[in-house]
């Protein structure tokens, strides 16, 4: 566990030096929520602002991103340099050094939740979605 917890430090060290990956992380997320949701944001589809879409979208797009930009391409890239083969010959298991990865990849995805769920945006569509009642069969 030890292991895990320092590679997974050393994961975030690695993320968070690199300009690329926070500016496609954090920053284009939020310009494209901003851009799109001046545009589109008073729309509203079936009852539900189309800011509270956009929200959602680009939440799923972070995500999507940073699984593929930053884990799956990463992963390739320090193969490709060697990375991964001077990894096999320190103590750290595979597995952990993988885990790590994924956790990683996991902590910066709780960040971007939390920051998109403080949003101005998020505040105002949770008080504005409208609940649907059901309806009873006899």
């Amino acid at each position: 566990m030890r292991l895990f917890l320092h590679e997974l430090r050393n994961q975030q060290r690695l993320f968070w030096r690199s300009r690329e990956s926070a500016f496609f992380t954090f920053l284009l997320p939020i310009g494209f929520l901003v851009l799109l949701g001046s545009v589109y944001g008073d729309r509203t589809i079936d009852g539900v602002r189309g800011a509270s879409y956009l929200l959602a979208g680009m939440l799923g797009y972070g995500i999507v991103s940073t699984a593929f930009a930053g884990l799956a391409i990463n992963l390739v890239i320090r193969r490709e340099s060697g990375v991964l083969k001077r990894v096999r010959g320190t103590p750290l298991p595979a597995a952990a050094y993988l885990a790590a990865a994924v956790a990683s990849t996991l902590v910066v995805d709780l960040g971007r939740v939390a920051m998109f769920d403080r949003s101005p945006i998020s505040r105002r569509r949770a008080a504005q979605v409208p609940r649907r009642r059901r309806r009873v069969r006899h």
